[in-house]
């Protein structure tokens, strides 16, 4: 999988986070992440509980990222992750 663009967008529309298959309101910040994989263009957005959650737990090199999988896989732990980020934001 090679990753040719990643930035911090302002989103205009409502997207689904990725890792949690989480729906966000236009107006979030999320990460939008471009990637190209088997020749298939895979574009993603991602919440920063999610990436948190990566940052801590996962291995880019040895686990994957499938549809839902972070909140479905350790929801207690997503959770955890979410009310430090919602109070570290007040």
């Amino acid at each position: 999988m090679h990753t040719f663009k990643q930035q911090y967008v302002k989103t205009r529309k409502p997207h689904i986070c990725w890792g949690c298959a989480t729906e966000f309101p236009k107006g979030e910040t999320m990460k939008h992440i471009e990637q190209v994989s088997d020749g298939k263009f895979i574009s993603s957005y991602w919440c920063d509980v999610c990436l948190e959650y990566i940052n801590r737990y996962y291995r880019i090199d040895e686990d994957g990222y499938e549809y839902g999988s972070i909140l479905k896989n350790d929801e207690e732990e997503w959770l955890e992750i979410k009310a430090e980020l919602e109070k570290a934001a007040t």
